[in-house]
């Protein structure tokens, strides 16, 4: 009978150990997922702040904020229909 709990006992502890295993490879993986999606939008927000300076340098093409959209559809007498 104490075998037998020794036995269970010890299955347990291995499964309990392989869940953390699992559970921190996850988190890993995760968290380089999310650092390489951070490093590509920091990379492709500062590729298009480059290309925004060199239109504006240029002088023939204005960069609109969003908000300045916003406004612009609010103003505008064909979106009220």
């Amino acid at each position: 009978m104490l075998k037998k709990i020794t036995d269970i006992d010890h299955r347990l502890d291995l499964h309990i150990q392989d869940y953390v295993n699992r559970k921190d490879t996850i988190t890993l993986l995760i968290g380089g997922i999310k650092e390489t999606m951070e490093h590509r939008t920091n990379r492709l927000y500062t590729s298009m702040k480059d290309i925004e300076k060199h239109l504006q340098l240029q002088g023939s093409f204005k960069i609109r904020e969003f908000q300045d959209v916003i406004k612009m559809e609010e103003e505008d007498p064909f979106n009220k229909l």
